[in-house]
């Protein structure tokens, strides 16, 4: 959206000379956490909501979410036998495991996310470095370098301490990331390590709270770097069991769902077509074995935990470990942006941009002499520019995969 990243993050670096980021002319646009702060423009929080809005309406459209996420709990009605007195033996007419189709294709793995310590990286010598590379006086750059045995680079991210590595506090994306002699060392944007405790203050009576990007004292002065990965000595799947034949009573136990645990098979990755196989954990061999049904029989429902999404070709080449690609990075854009009901915190040109985005092309003014087509009152989306061209770019993947919307 050709936004000033610091302007983006409420910095600004007043005391340097000359000013980096000014806030001066046409570009007096710093953004805040909350609409509150600054009532007259969007805030961030309106942002965030705006993408996930986007992110989701695209993954519903298309079947897929435009990149890798976590998916927990998504519970499916198990396949019956055509005839329905009959009871199934959990496999298909070939003899083959049962599979179903999830919620979202494009699978990349399944299992349950976990997050595994690995370091702290703390200013004054421990691993948290700001640099000014060019000699200005702003320190632009954040430096991570934590000690690791581990070689995928990818699977190593960085978030603000004391969170417990929850996706929400990641730090991305890095600008570098690389694994050399025993450690790996992340490079940043400095103000993406603003301290976040500084995005809660109120205006005052001076107007809106700039942060001053000019010390690093309000930048954060310690990360922890986690390692992402499946825990797979948790069940992918459980399978759940409608007791037979058992009154119920409100404190009676034996109104409970009988669940047991299991492994997948993924099938289809493209189509999302899981095989789900009740198992046990061995421990000390880190593997399932196969087991029968807990219940004599097959199972009511089963619940599933997987990643899936479409990963970036930079990613899957191994260029860098950014999985969204920029194509769906600008439908996502031009989606959300169309969607804010306050003005734009930006220069001139970003903000004549949004907008554009904006425009009702169902709306009729003076300044409205749009041609409405059926294609345009239909949209899914909306009826705005952003909204159908974002439509209009994933149109023709849509039919590629059918699957139920979900709730």
């Amino acid at each position: 959206m050709g936004i000033v990243p610091a302007h983006f993050w409420q910095g600004a670096a007043p005391n340097i000379t000359p000013q980096v980021f000014p806030l001066s002319g046409s570009c007096d646009s710093l953004w805040h956490q909350y609409a509150w702060q600054d009532s007259d423009k969007v805030g961030r929080y309106d942002v965030a909501q705006a993408i996930q809005d986007a992110e989701y309406d695209l993954a519903n459209a298309l079947g897929y979410w435009p990149a890798p996420m976590w998916i927990a709990n998504e519970q499916h009605a198990y396949p019956r036998p055509h005839r329905r007195e009959y009871v199934g033996l959990g496999t298909d007419v070939r003899g083959s495991v049962k599979g179903i189709t999830t919620g979202f294709g494009k699978i990349v793995r399944d299992g349950r996310r976990a997050a595994l310590y690995i370091n702290t990286a703390s200013t004054g010598g421990s691993g948290l470095a700001y640099s000014d590379e060019d000699g200005d006086g702003f320190y632009e750059t954040a430096s991570v370098t934590v000690v690791t045995t581990e070689t995928d680079a990818c699977a190593l991210k960085v978030f603000f301490s004391n969170k417990d590595g929850e996706p929400e506090w990641e730090i991305r994306e890095p600008k570098s990331k690389v694994i050399s002699g025993g450690s790996v060392v992340f490079v940043f944007d400095s103000w993406l390590f603003v301290d976040p405790d500084l995005y809660e203050l109120p205006s005052t009576e001076a107007g809106p709270y700039a942060i001053d990007l000019s010390t690093t004292a309000n930048f954060v002065g310690s990360v922890d770097v986690y390692k992402e990965y499946v825990n797979n000595a948790v069940s992918a799947v459980e399978f759940l069991w409608e007791p037979d034949g058992i009154p119920c009573d409100e404190v009676d136990d034996g109104c409970d769902d009988l669940s047991a645990d299991g492994c997948l098979r993924i099938r289809d990755a493209e189509l999302g077509i899981l095989a789900p196989t009740p198992a046990t954990y061995d421990a000390s061999t880190d593997k399932w074995t196969a087991t029968t049904w807990a219940g004599s029989r097959e199972p009511d429902r089963v619940t599933f935990w997987y990643q899936a999404g479409e990963m970036s070709n930079e990613a899957l080449r191994g260029i860098n470990c950014d999985e969204l690609g920029l194509q769906w990075a600008q439908t996502i854009a031009w989606l959300a942006t169309s969607r804010l009901e306050r003005p734009l915190c930006a220069c001139n040109q970003a903000a004549a941009l949004s907008k554009r985005l904006q425009i009702d092309l169902t709306e009729r003014g003076e300044t409205n002499q749009f041609f409405t087509t059926m294609e345009i009152v239909g949209n899914p989306f909306g009826t705005r520019i952003g909204e159908v061209s974002a439509w209009r770019k994933v149109a023709r993947l849509a039919a590629k995969r059918s699957v139920p919307v979900l709730v």
